[in-house]
């Protein structure tokens, strides 16, 4: 949106940096994983180097979240595992710390729990993370 665009320049101004807005025009037909998709697959195609930390929009936490996840070397997601499942869920299954599937169409029973939108992927995780995100969209 318009506003949006206007708060980033004005963000990259006070801060010094550089923000890239990436639109999802289908949105309303997608999901997050078609937007998370198109954003990590822009690092990935302009080969740009750098860990990136992805937050849904409508998150509101801690700041000793982003640094706890900043600090890690690892890729990292944040699940929540208290929260009882539905079917509109977005669930991972996850096994010795390997995401295993993720996608709301997990069944409950075999779910770790639900992405909350918070994560972290490091740059060499780049590649397989993309095509696991293109193998939840093309199901």
């Amino acid at each position: 949106s318009e506003k949006t665009d206007e708060l980033c320049v004005k963000l990259e101004e006070q801060y010094g940096i550089q923000i890239k807005t990436i639109k999802n025009e289908e949105y309303d037909v997608t999901n997050t994983s078609v937007s998370t998709y198109l954003a990590s697959s822009f690092i990935e195609d302009n080969n740009l180097d750098d860990d990136f930390i992805l937050i849904n929009g409508d998150n509101v936490l801690d700041p000793k979240i982003i640094h706890n996840i900043n600090e890690s070397p690892y890729s990292s997601i944040i699940v929540d595992n208290a929260k009882t499942l539905n079917e509109e869920s977005f669930k991972l299954i996850i096994k010795d710390g390997v995401i295993l599937g993720i996608g709301k169409e997990l069944p409950i029973a075999e779910s770790s729990g639900e992405f909350i939108g918070v994560s972290k992927i490091i740059n060499n995780d780049l590649e397989e993370f993309n095509e696991l995100l293109r193998e939840t969209i093309d199901d």
